[in-house]
């Protein structure tokens, strides 16, 4: 990640293990009652839980996504094409078969996708315990938001500012729960 994405993009601020700078440079995380939590410190990288980065190093990959910098059309292509619709009601769907599937809400190619009125939106979120994270993207406007969140309940605060910073309603949040 760090020769084929982090560099290149000047992410200067990522890595999936844990670096002594990042000491200084991270947040305390607090609890849903306010209480500060230790710092998690990744010794070994794993693709779905331990990227650290900045909310500016973060923004770079999202501008690179949404410029196709370093992608090839085919793989932009689809990231930005629903492959696979969402189950409303189920975040986590591996022992149960779905009821019924979005219409608006989708997978690409590593993003979330909502669907509505023509056009697209990418989306996805973190949740590592007490910190969040949420970003959305236009495609076609070629403009988004990182939101970045030391707190359980950041995500409750998340919906108001993304749909204000985009001017969309984030279907996301209901299937997030």
């Amino acid at each position: 990640m760090t020769e084929a994405i982090f560099k290149p993009l000047g992410m200067t601020g990522s890595s999936y293990i844990w670096r002594p700078n990042f000491d200084s440079l991270t947040a305390t995380g607090y609890d849903a009652k306010g209480v500060p939590n230790d710092l998690w410190k990744p010794k070994e990288a794993g693709a779905a839980s331990t990227l650290n980065t900045t909310a500016r190093d973060y923004a770079l990959f999202v501008d690179a996504i949404l410029n196709g910098k370093g992608l090839s059309p085919s793989t932009l292509h689809e990231m930005e094409t629903p492959q696979i619709a969402l189950d409303p009601n189920c975040r986590i769907c591996i022992k149960q078969e779905s009821k019924e599937l979005s219409k608006n809400l989708f997978w690409g190619l590593g993003w979330g996708i909502q669907r509505t009125d023509g056009s697209i939106a990418l989306w996805h979120w973190g949740d590592n315990g007490v910190f969040k994270a949420f970003v959305m993207a236009d495609p076609a406007a070629k403009s988004g938001v990182v939101m970045f969140a030391n707190g359980e309940n950041a995500l409750d605060i998340a919906k108001p500012i993304i749909d204000t910073a985009m001017d969309t309603d984030s279907l996301a949040f209901a299937w997030l729960k």
